[in-house]
């Protein structure tokens, strides 16, 4: 590149003014704040897919076996939302420091999170001797969205509010 090209694109490039340089850092930043507010908060901007017919057929059927196993065969709907690994730790992290939502070796794993509500029984749940098994109206399920292995489950008394992570869809879960 001759010398005559390298001064116009030094003009074009590096602002020769003060409020050149602050004006063009102020654009990039708000560019960059929203690029960040968007792929932190967004279940949309996580790139996850809902689930195919064949992985909501699944995903159904463990979700009645669940619900019954765990005392409610009541239950005859479940939420689906799909996310990433970080963005359900970023959301539980402000919303519920309770949930140890845990980010593992690959945080930006692909998850279908699914909630069911009723009026479960952990009977599974090691508890002390002469203990109750806990209980909760909220069954929340982390699931990989590979292989639809649970990879985290956790009962609550209230809900999460889980719209920041995106679209919901409802999965009918039938009659048992």
């Amino acid at each position: 590149m001759q010398a005559a090209q390298w001064s116009r694109l030094n003009r074009l490039v590096i602002p020769t003014t003060r409020h050149g340089l602050i004006a063009r850092l102020g654009v990039g930043l708000a560019v960059v704040a929203i690029a960040l507010t968007l792929t932190l908060t967004s279940g949309e901007g996580a790139g996850v897919a809902p689930p195919a017919a064949a992985q909501r057929a699944e995903l159904i059927a463990n979700a009645r076996h669940v619900a019954d196993a765990n005392g409610d065969p009541s239950v005859r709907t479940a939420e689906v939302i799909p996310t990433t690994r970080r963005a359900l730790t970023a959301l539980t992290a402000r919303e519920a420091p309770q949930f140890p939502v845990v980010l593992g070796d690959y945080p930006d794993d692909p998850i279908f999170v699914v909630t069911l509500h009723g009026n479960f029984t952990l009977y599974g749940a090691s508890v002390p001797d002469h203990t109750n098994f806990p209980t909760g109206h909220w069954l929340v399920l982390v699931v990989r969205t590979t292989n639809l292995e649970l990879v985290e489950d956790h009962l609550l008394a209230s809900p999460l509010d889980l719209t920041s992570l995106g679209h919901a869809e409802t999965l009918n879960l039938g009659s048992s």
